[in-house]
């Protein structure tokens, strides 16, 4: 079913966009891509009709937020949790001591 936010027209001009690519959505693709909207305009008040035009004018098969929303602010605990942890012991980094193991910060802990 169809949100409010989003005007029928508009949601019929991405599936003909769709189809003419040859990347027809299926009634799941459809409940996927309504949910992501959905979520990014009362999470972000994103711009669910600019977001949905930006993919038809670029013939993309998904959609993207591309800075059409605001970003949440960041209490202090999100802050906090989000600070870098070892990949071994998940402690706090200290900044001295941090090395890349592979893809992922590490101390010497090991």
């Amino acid at each position: 079913m169809l949100p409010d936010s989003i005007p029928s027209s508009l949601w019929e001009e991405f599936r003909k966009m769709r189809k003419k690519k040859r990347a027809p959505l299926t009634e799941y693709a459809e409940t996927l891509i309504l949910c992501k909207l959905e979520k990014w305009r009362i999470e972000n008040q994103a711009d669910v009709i600019a977001i949905l035009e930006e993919s038809i004018e670029r013939s993309w098969s998904g959609v993207f937020l591309n800075g059409h929303g605001k970003l949440p602010v960041a209490t202090k605990e999100d802050q906090m949790s989000q600070q870098d942890l070892c990949c071994i012991c998940k402690r706090p980094l200290n900044g001295s001591f941090i090395y890349w193991r592979g893809d992922k910060k590490c101390h010497r802990c090991d």
